[in-house]
């Protein structure tokens, strides 16, 4: 029976290989709004112990800068917040985390964080307004009156 565990554990690790191709690097070339990074890195839910830990914090600027250059994208504010669930739920490999949340955006957000003008997160924003004023216009119209909006 170890045996199989063994070679199970073995298909894994090849497997991600496989999949990342290239292995991530430790020390990625810091990208030109690596300041960007650092700073929401910070904001990322910071009352909860995960987040205040140095380790936790290392890991995703290494995420999110190997995948920025991995993709050829600029980092844009909000993907520590797509990144933070999969760290909340107790994934702590490195190959995990960043497969995850690769497979996350490329899934579920493809066209939000790959333009310069966030074309496709401003008409996201702009459906979630409408939604309100659908579902509860007076708490819509309350916003709006203090000009809180959803960007």
């Amino acid at each position: 029976m170890g045996n199989d565990n063994s070679n199970s554990i073995e298909a894994e690790e090849k497997w991600k290989k496989n999949i990342l191709l290239k292995p991530l690097r430790d020390n990625p070339p810091q990208l030109y709004n690596q300041r960007v990074i650092q700073a929401d890195i910070e904001r990322t839910r910071p009352t909860l112990k995960c987040f205040q830990e140095t380790k936790t914090r290392r890991e995703m600027e290494v995420i999110l800068t190997e995948y920025c250059h991995r993709y050829e994208v600029s980092y844009k504010q909000g993907m520590n917040y797509i990144l933070a669930p999969f760290l909340m739920v107790g994934i702590t490999d490195r190959i995990d985390l960043f497969l995850c949340f690769q497979s996350f955006l490329e899934l579920y957000l493809k066209s939000t964080f790959n333009d310069e003008e966030f074309g496709s997160l401003q008409c996201i924003f702009r459906l979630f307004r409408l939604l309100g004023q659908y579902h509860d216009p007076t708490l819509s119209a309350f916003l709006d009156q203090y000009e809180i909006v959803p960007e």
